[in-house]
């Protein structure tokens, strides 16, 4: 694990690994917004993950994938027009006033 920082100053805690013989990058987070403690421990749960024979990276970007998933299927367009307070918009001002 190591924290790298930008040229602009920015710095991220990430941890390099090798999964099926390809070299990747986990990044864990933001310093100082995930501190030195958090990060040991999300590597740890990474490292956990790895010797499992699954990819810290791949199980991370399916929670992401997943958790778009549910927040754009409870906050679709859809589901706010059809409430019943906005039934009435639904009509054009022809059909509602003749």
């Amino acid at each position: 694990m190591s924290l790298r920082v930008s040229p602009k100053g920015s710095k991220y805690w990430q941890m390099a690994y090798r999964f099926d013989g390809t070299q990747k990058i986990f990044s864990i987070g933001v310093y100082p917004a995930v501190s030195h403690a958090d990060a040991r421990q999300r590597r740890d749960e990474a490292k956990r993950l790895f010797a499992q024979g699954i990819d810290p990276n791949a199980k991370k970007q399916a929670e992401v994938k997943e958790l778009k998933a549910r927040r754009d299927k409870t906050r679709s367009f859809s589901v706010v027009t059809l409430t019943p307070n906005m039934l009435p918009c639904m009509f054009t001002w022809q059909e509602v006033n003749p």
